[in-house]
């Protein structure tokens, strides 16, 4: 049974192994068609890559050459921007220059329009002048042709002359040898003479024998000539400026020849051993005029009158210079002039005065007379470059000295110089400061009221100047042109204009703010009547009726903010009638085409003319200023100028000039405006283009 179960166990098993044997037969067959299926999936795969793989090359060849264009375009994109930017710079030079051309075309289509009107005068000016020159032309030829004549007449002279020059010399060698055949009887008779007289042989000589000298002698070597002179004494000191001329000093005795013809107002004499001409004004007559005589001793040998001799012009006859300098007992002597060559020096801008006179002994240098003042444009040790007369040359610092704070110094030094001396001396234009100027920037020239300033250099409002070593620029308006001998008056006390900027004008500006305007104006009725009761400062009292009236001009706008008070406009001109210790003026106002207006007005806003007192701003009528009065200084008083002068005349703008009030004037750089009045030194009226109006005076010169 064992057996049996074992059999059938092997049986089943054998069964059960076929069956798995089958199963896994069935399984390797899948597996092979899955095989064959993955091997055809697989070459075809491959065959995709290899496809894909051709696509990608391909792709990265154009992506290749897709790159190369975009690096050209990228090329061609810089070349272009560069290009651009070069094209923008010239197309900005060139709107630069559209505009240049455009205003340059405005200015010469403006001297056009300008010049169309005076054309024909022009024309006939310029025909006129040829004219007049064709007819000089014609007289210069007939006046040559004259001068040939009289030049072949004058040849004809000199051969005649010569012939008869040739016949005088045989007839003078005739006379000389029948004198000297006549002259051994003649020697002969007169030893006789002699002899018969008393006479010893040895007084003979005396005769002489000159008529046989070959060399001729004057009449003057054989003759006792007695010459009459005169005595002057010189009175002032005179400077000779050139070598016709005598140079002397107060004090010195001049010999002057009774009969010798001279000029009216001069004369001629004799100073140790120099002879020359002089002013009769200069010299008194010694004793009364005598003529004094002065025998002449034969043993004098005469000689023509030999070149005079330059008696220095600095040191008179103790040695003394003629500019009393202390510490100084003469003129320096002159150092050795090294070889300067100009601009290797150092830049100055002087004005010099000369103390002593330099003669110019080599070429370069500058010579000049006592009192001269020059301008010094570059220095070299010792040595400066200046200009004087439109002549420029080295001088030695030591003969000068640099000009004088003070006006007065340097019009003493020149009044050293006679009157009558006519050489030239450069004019300056010297100002008085009529306000303290105090600035903060650097550049400007600070100065108290009354200083003498010297302008070298005018821009518009702002003037360039000099005050001894100090050079710097200033407000134009804040000086007044010096009179020919300015006198400095004592400081007083008075306000001082600080400007933190620079204004065109020392205007004084007040907010007119309505708080500000209640605070600063008063009760006019009540003012009126403080005024009358205290007497004070009242034009129309009994006092001051017969003094001249006070004309004050607006130097700022202002607007009334009642009616007591008068609208005020810069440029007018007011008659003062009160004055108030408050600030406030009254005043009459005759505007034109209006009725005379009587009001009151802060007296900050006007500005007082010549011929009335000095103004003082109150110091409680300038609380709203941007000035404020802090040092001492006076305002001194413009002269008031006529308002008829120069009344059409026409005069050139310097400068543009833009209106900023309706009663102003605009115009444009060298436009021609003419005049109508110069009520105010600082403001003129005039015309252009029918238009009438204010400019200010420095914006134009005369034409």
């Amino acid at each position: 049974m064992e057996r049996q179960r074992q059999l059938e166990w092997e049986k089943q098993r054998s069964l059960e192994l076929q069956a798995q044997r089958q199963r896994e037969q069935e399984n390797v067959l899948k597996m092979k068609a899955k095989n064959q299926n993955l091997n055809i999936e697989l070459s075809q795969l491959n065959e995709k890559v290899k496809q894909l793989s051709q696509k990608i090359s391909e792709t990265r060849s154009g992506v290749t050459s897709v790159k190369t264009v975009i690096d050209g375009m990228r090329t061609t994109r810089d070349t272009q921007l560069s290009q651009m930017s070069v094209l923008k710079t010239r197309l900005k030079e060139h709107n630069s220059k559209l505009v240049t051309i455009s205003q340059e075309k405005a200015r010469i289509e403006a001297k056009n329009k300008m010049n169309v009107a005076t054309d024909a005068i022009g024309q006939e000016q310029a025909q006129i002048a040829f004219n007049n020159k064709q007819i000089t032309l014609k007289n210069l030829r007939e006046k040559l042709q004259d001068m040939d004549k009289q030049i072949a007449v004058k040849l004809e002279d000199i051969e005649n002359n010569n012939s008869q020059l040739g016949d005088l010399k045989v007839e003078l060698g005739n006379l000389i040898k029948d004198c000297e055949l006549l002259y051994p009887t003649y020697d002969e008779k007169r030893k006789k003479v002699l002899e018969m007289k008393g006479f010893r042989g040895g007084s003979i000589s005396n005769w002489g024998n000159s008529a046989w000298n070959s060399s001729v002698s004057s009449w003057s070597e054989e003759t006792n000539v007695e010459s009459s002179y005169r005595k002057y004494r010189a009175l002032y000191e005179f400077v000779a400026r050139n070598n016709d001329e005598l140079s002397f000093q107060p004090g010195d005795i001049i010999m002057v020849p009774v009969d010798h013809n001279a000029e009216p107002g001069w004369l001629a004499g004799e100073l140790r051993g120099a002879t020359g001409w002089f002013p009769e004004a200069y010299v008194e007559p010694v004793d009364g005029g005598i003529p004094t005589t002065f025998p002449e001793p034969d043993t004098v040998h005469k000689t023509p009158l030999e070149e005079i001799t330059e008696v220095p012009e600095n040191v008179s006859d103790n040695g003394s210079a003629v500019i009393e300098v202390p510490c100084e007992t003469g003129a320096p002597p002159v150092p050795k002039m090294p070889s300067l060559v100009l601009g290797l020096g150092t830049p100055v801008e002087k004005r010099v005065v000369a103390l002593f006179t330099f003669f110019e002994t080599l070429p370069g240098q500058l010579g000049f007379t006592k009192g001269s003042i020059i301008r010094v444009t570059e220095n070299q040790d010792i040595w400066w470059y200046g200009e004087l007369d439109n002549k420029e040359g080295w001088f030695p610092k030591t003969y000068v000295k640099l000009a004088s704070d003070n006006f007065n110094d340097i019009k003493n030094i020149q009044s050293s110089v006679n009157t009558s001396d006519n050489t030239s001396v450069e004019e300056q234009e010297y100002y008085v400061a009529l306000y303290a100027y105090q600035s903060l920037e650097g550049g400007d020239l600070n100065f108290n009221q009354g200083e003498v300033i010297l302008v070298i250099k005018k821009e518009g409002d702002w003037w360039t100047g000099v005050i001894a070593d100090r050079t710097g620029i200033f407000p134009s308006n804040y000086v007044q042109k010096a009179d020919t001998q300015p006198v400095v008056t004592p400081q007083v006390e008075g306000p001082t204009i600080t400007i933190e900027k620079k204004t065109s004008e020392p205007v004084v500006s007040l907010e007119q703010k309505n708080t500000e305007g209640r605070a600063l104006t008063p009760d006019f009725t009540t003012l009126s009547q403080e005024v009358v009761s205290s007497g004070g400062e009242d034009s129309d009292s009994k006092g001051s009726k017969s003094k001249k009236p006070e004309i004050a001009t607006v130097i700022a706008p202002y607007q009334a903010t009642s009616n007591e008070q008068l609208n005020l406009q810069r440029g007018q001109l007011i008659m003062i009638r009160k004055k108030t210790t408050t600030g406030w003026w009254e005043g009459e106002l005759q505007a034109k085409g209006k009725k005379r207006q009587i009001g009151w007005f802060p007296a900050s806003y006007v500005k007082l003319l010549g011929g009335g007192n000095t103004s003082t701003p109150p110091p409680g009528a300038v609380s709203g200023a941007i000035v404020s009065a802090t040092q001492k200084a006076t305002v001194s008083n413009r002269t008031d100028q006529a308002a008829g002068d120069s009344i059409g005349d026409k005069v050139i703008a310097l400068y543009q000039y833009k209106a900023l009030n309706p009663d102003e004037l605009s115009f444009e750089k060298d436009d021609v405006i003419t005049l109508l009045s110069k009520d105010e030194p600082a403001w003129w009226k005039g015309e252009l283009n029918d238009q009438t109006g204010l400019f200010p005076s420095n914006y134009v010169a005369p034409l």
